[in-house]
């Protein structure tokens, strides 16, 4: 540190201890000036090399889908002959015969409505999915078509389904409607009993009242009257 710049502004006690301070011989370095090893090992900026990562596409395409939880099957051509299933479909629907049509080789998909939606993918090339359908095995699933084409065959085309198991979300949310319509009718019975069962009717009047709720959500609504003279 230059002091010389600092010294109008220092008082003397300041500066001269400012002056010992900067004089002051680190006690880590050596008489020569040079740092010991330990302490340059701590002063190094180095950072440690990233281990390589190998590329997505190295990876075993089937050893992957064969580890997902998911359903996984593919189908090819147009009358969709069944390619591949993972052993998480295998485990759910039992062993499945390679190269049959689909409606026959995956009968499981047809109550879902999944056939004529691996038609529309096929044609138009573009992804659809089906969200929370119940399958025969009386889970539900959400169902995402995806085309394929085969990398050594561009004419070679396919769906890939998979297939993710929602039913704990399928159950909640049966759940809470069946809480939301009670809760409804609750609600209902609560202001028509609130409402009078009879009305008085003087001799030369007629008096008449409704309710209705405003609407199929809202359980809420308005008191009429209407009084005639006779």
């Amino acid at each position: 540190m230059n002091f010389t710049r600092w010294s109008a502004r220092l008082p003397g006690t300041q500066r001269r201890a400012a002056a010992q301070t900067d004089t002051t011989v680190d006690p880590d370095r050596r008489g020569d000036g040079s740092v010991p090893a330990a302490r340059a090992e701590q002063l190094t900026d180095e950072v440690p090399p990233v281990p390589a990562v190998p590329a997505i596409d190295g990876l075993p395409v089937r050893d992957v889908l064969d580890r997902v939880p998911a359903l996984v099957a593919l189908v090819h051509g147009p009358d969709h002959r069944l390619a591949y299933v993972n052993d998480a479909y295998v485990a759910a629907f039992g062993a499945r015969d390679l190269g049959a049509r689909a409606r026959e080789a995956l009968p499981e998909l047809d109550e879902p409505g999944l056939f004529p939606l691996l038609d529309q993918v096929q044609r138009s090339g573009r992804p659809r999915t089906l969200k929370s359908r119940k399958a025969p095995d009386g889970r539900s699933y959400t169902f995402t078509c995806t085309p394929v084409t085969e990398s050594h065959n561009g004419d070679g085309r396919g769906v890939l389904v998979f297939a993710t198991d929602v039913t704990d979300h399928a159950e909640a949310a049966t759940r809470l409607r069946a809480s939301e319509r009670r809760q409804r009718e609750t609600a209902v019975t609560l202001q028509r009993s609130l409402l009078p069962q009879e009305l008085e009717e003087p001799d030369d009047l007629r008096v008449a009242a409704t309710y209705h709720p405003g609407g199929t959500e809202a359980a809420v609504g308005g008191d009429w009257y209407d009084v005639i003279t006779l």
